[in-house]
């Protein structure tokens, strides 16, 4: 079993936002991990990249990150 590489203590940013960076973090470790593979993460961002365009005016699509603690 891998450890949690200190995931579970994150720190959201000032307007409470940061899941996005969050997410993108662990799909990272998972992609470190070999358990994804190496596109996963660009794959992932270019969708994000995509929902922004497409849900512009309608929903917020945060890029601003938390902060993970020990």
């Amino acid at each position: 079993m891998i450890g949690l590489r200190g995931r579970q203590k994150y720190s959201y940013d000032g307007n409470g936002s940061g899941c996005l960076f969050w997410t993108t973090t662990l799909l990272r470790d998972y992609v470190d991990l070999e358990w994804m593979s190496a596109n996963a993460v660009n794959g992932f961002q270019q969708f994000v990249a995509y929902l922004r365009q497409q849900l512009a005016g309608e929903f917020w699509i945060p890029e601003d990150e938390g902060t993970f603690f020990n």
